[in-house]
């Protein structure tokens, strides 16, 4: 994507104020919803290993599994 998009997106983003970042291990929490950068979908996680979160998805083509925390961001939109 050229630096222009990005750019609007940004900014379209902006208004509503809202932060999504990467997990640190300390926010890993089990039954609670993240958002896998890698799948772009939202999964359950039903186990926590230190930095590593066990994750079902919501899309059937996403493999359950342990993931690292920085690959999965909560949505403090869902939390309301």
């Amino acid at each position: 994507m050229c630096l222009k998009k990005i750019k609007n997106l940004y900014q379209g983003l902006r208004p509503l104020n809202i932060r999504i970042r990467a997990l640190k291990k300390q926010s890993l929490r089990v039954n609670t919803i993240f958002y896998s950068t890698r799948y772009k979908c939202f999964g359950q996680c039903l186990a926590v290993a230190d930095f590593m979160a066990y994750m079902i998805w919501a899309n059937p083509s996403c493999l359950s599994g342990w993931y690292h925390c920085a690959e999965l961001e909560e949505d403090p939109r869902l939390f309301k």
